[in-house]
């Protein structure tokens, strides 16, 4: 395994190597002064890795070593094996590997003059990864959200979804880049890793952060430009800063990689800073070819040490180096006790003088500082793939804090409440007005809306004012009991045939009345009829194929007032009976009584109504009965007609 490993280091400390006779000869053989930087950065950061492949073969030598060294005293000695292997370190001098133990933080390790080159290239691949990871999602929601959109006709959305695919093409193509730069150089050891992954591990959380984030720009260099048509003229870029994905702001074009620009960016819980480098590719075309991230928790603390540096606190003592020297003033404390207690009294006059000297010296410190101005942090930092750049960063956090209240409040004032839409209900329709910025037809005439109309909260049902009285079906949300009795005596009841189609026209939504995308995406169709629809509104689509809503109205209009004029023609009939009979009743009891005659001589009168052999010899209808018009065609009084005696009573 060792073996295999030390041939691979050997591999990649060739390949350097040929790097910088390559960037040499190119040197000798070219006067452009561009190219000649371009040769003296691959020289230096082709001599910066073979002397980190160098340092990790040795330390791979020395744990083979170690490994044979503890493995032969382990099978002398089993007993002493932890001693035998300490004093093999002592004897053989100082490990390599096992030096002082120096937690950098993130910030120092994208910095260009990084102390430990692997530790910055084992971050540099977790962080690349995860950065290729999270702009692949983006690249395929762009795509998604581009194809869809242009199905849909959405011309506005589909080009800006389509530009932010490319930038996600251009971005996962730098980062694929840098990555395969660092794996190059990378050297795989276990002990390595965790070893960088305990210096990773730093002690301040990655939190969001509120203040005032200062970034000045200077300059740019060692960046692969894209070469321009012009070679007499170099490329024209920019710089952009984004915050947690936002762009907040950008700098001026230039063509010498200067910039000299300083922006003081509010930040709201923010947590990522991402500076890019752009070039102009032509016209208004812009694309990325450096990018660099930084943690704003990693800036505040920073500045924060920057801080401390500054306060005069430069003289503490780590407590590592307390404990080292314990030991050595462990021999002296009897007779630094003895003298101490001699001079006590001198001890404790001079300590309360020292006392008011330094709170004195830090008073003064502090309004040194404020003299000074705001505390900055000026460095050159890494760009990936390729360049650096000279950066300036400072941080101040918001002192505001948000007051917290026992009931939990969202500290809102002035808040304007939204007014209730009234609702006009209509056979379970929540019909309310609304306006609309598009051009809408109503569902029920085929009109076109100005500027507002009626839509139903549940099922976007789209009609006129003036027509959702007139709306017959009931809404989906209402239960199939609750139909209304009007739409049973319609017995229309013929679903559409709805097929997929291509919309290559302007058509509206027979339904809620909006403008159909244009393509084959989310359009239906009726084979029969012709009626269009969404997809997602085919299945609130009443079933009256062939028939349109208005139609319907007209048909149930036509229903409703024959019904009405039929009760109205009954209920004249029995109001004209009941005054004939109460008329009848008054005439008899007006008449005078007739003297009583015998019964030879008097005239038999009927008991009961008489018979239809009657009514057809002895009974002739007066002048009166032959004007009266007949009744009106009753079943009733159809089935009556073959009584006896019922045209007497008539």
């Amino acid at each position: 395994m060792s073996d295999r490993v030390a041939e691979e280091i050997k591999k990649k400390i060739l390949r350097e190597r040929n790097i910088i006779v390559g960037a040499t000869n190119l040197k000798k053989k070219t006067s452009n002064s561009a190219v000649i930087q371009k040769c003296n950065s691959n020289i230096q950061e082709a001599q910066q890795n073979i002397d980190y492949l160098n340092e990790r073969l040795n330390q791979l030598k020395f744990q083979d070593s170690h490994g044979s060294e503890t493995g032969s005293n382990s099978s002398s000695n089993p007993a002493a094996g932890t001693t035998s292997g300490s004093t093999t370190n002592n004897n053989n001098g100082p490990n390599p590997h096992t030096t002082q133990d120096v937690n950098y933080s993130r910030l120092d390790l994208m910095k260009y003059d990084c102390p430990s080159l692997g530790h910055r290239i084992q971050y540099m691949i977790n962080q690349l990864n995860t950065k290729l990871k999270v702009e692949q999602k983006y690249y395929e929601a762009n795509e998604k959200l581009s194809k869809i959109y242009q199905l849909d006709g959405d011309r506005r959305i589909s080009s800006v979804a389509e530009d932010g695919r490319i930038q996600s093409n251009h971005k996962i193509q730098l980062l694929k880049k840098s990555l395969k730069r660092y794996e190059d150089v990378h050297v795989n050891l276990e002990q390595i890793n965790q070893d960088d992954e305990e210096s990773n591990t730093v002690k301040f959380r990655r939190k969001p952060l509120a203040g005032t984030l200062t970034i000045g720009i200077n300059t740019i260099r060692d960046v692969d430009h894209i070469a321009s048509p012009l070679f007499s003229r170099k490329t024209e870029s920019f710089i952009s800063i984004k915050v947690d994905d936002e762009e907040k702001v950008k700098t001026k074009a230039t063509r010498n990689d200067k910039y000299n620009e300083e922006f003081n960016i509010p930040i709201e819980k923010g947590n990522e800073v991402e500076i890019t480098v752009f070039d102009k590719v032509s016209g208004n075309n812009y694309v990325p070819v450096a990018i660099a991230w930084f943690l704003i928790s990693d800036i505040a603390e920073e500045i924060r040490k920057k801080k401390v540096d500054q306060a005069g606190n430069a003289g503490w003592v780590s407590a590592a180096k307390i404990q080292d020297n314990s030991q050595s003033s462990a021999a002296n404390t009897s007779d630094n006790f003895t003298v101490m207690n001699n001079n006590n009294s001198n001890f404790n006059s001079s300590t309360n003088i020292n006392n008011v000297g330094n709170v004195n010296n830090v008073n003064d410190n502090s309004t040194q500082d404020d003299a000074r101005g705001p505390v900055r942090s000026h460095a050159w930092f890494v760009l990936e793939p390729a360049g650096q750049i000279l950066l300036t960063f400072g941080f101040t956090k918001s002192s505001i804090q948000n007051k917290k209240t026992l009931l939990g409040g969202l500290h809102r004032r002035g808040a304007i409440r939204k007014r209730e839409d009234e609702v006009f209900e209509q056979h379970g329709h929540q019909f309310v007005q609304k306006q609309f910025y598009s051009i809408m037809r109503c569902a029920l005439c085929g009109d076109f809306l100005r500027y507002s109309g009626y839509q139903c909260q549940d099922c976007k049902f789209l009609c006129h004012k003036k027509c959702y009285e007139k709306v017959i079906t009931k809404c989906i949300s209402k239960s199939s009991t609750d139909v209304d009795p009007d739409e049973l005596k319609l017995n229309h009841r013929i679903p559409h045939r709805f097929e997929q189609v291509s919309n290559k026209g302007t058509n509206w939504c027979c339904h809620c009345g909006s403008i159909l995308p244009w393509g084959r995406k989310n359009v239906l169709k009726c084979s029969e009829c012709d009626t269009m629809c969404h997809n997602s509104c085919s299945h609130l689509v009443p079933d009256f194929c062939g028939m349109t809503m208005e139609a319907a109205n007209e048909i149930l209009k036509t229903i409703k007032s024959t019904e009405g004029s039929r009760k109205k023609l009954v209920q004249s009939y029995n109001n004209r009976q009941s005054t004939a009979s109460s008329a009848t009743a008054v005439t008899s009891s007006s008449q005078p009584s007739l003297p009583s005659l015998p019964k030879s001589e008097a005239t038999r009168i009927p008991s009961s109504a008489p018979s239809v052999t009657d009514l057809q010899t002895g009974y002739i209808p007066t002048q009166h009965h032959q004007k009266r018009r007949p009744p009106p065609q009753d079943p009733d009084l159809d089935s009556n007609r073959s009584l006896p005696g019922f045209w007497a009573l008539r």
